[in-house]
C-alpha cells in the first residue's frame, strides 16, 4: 500500500490497516478494474465496538501464496 494512502487514514485506522501488511488473506472479489478485495475485522469488547476494513489491492500490492503451503 502506498505511503500516501496510509498517511491519509485517521490514526486509529492507520494502525489497523498497517497491521494487515504481511498477513495472508483470501480474496473475496476481483473488481472490474482488476483489484483484488480483502477484508479484516477487529473486535474491541472493552469499547463495545467492532471495526472492519475492506481493501482493493492492485497486483503490485500483493503476493500469491499457496494455501496448501500454510
Amino acid at each position: 500500500m502506498s505511503q500516501q494512502f496510509l498517511q491519509s487514514l485517521p490514526p486509529d485506522e492507520f494502525e489497523e490497516v498497517k497491521s494487515m501488511i504481511g498477513e495472508v488473506f483470501e480474496v473475496y472479489e476481483i473488481d472490474p478494474y482488476g483489484c483484488a478485495w480483502i477484508e479484516k475485522g477487529w473486535n474491541y469488547p472493552e469499547e463495545g465496538k467492532f471495526m472492519g476494513h475492506s481493501l482493493g489491492l492492485a497486483s503490485h500490492e500483493m503476493e500469491l501464496v499457496d494455501a496448501n503451503a500454510l
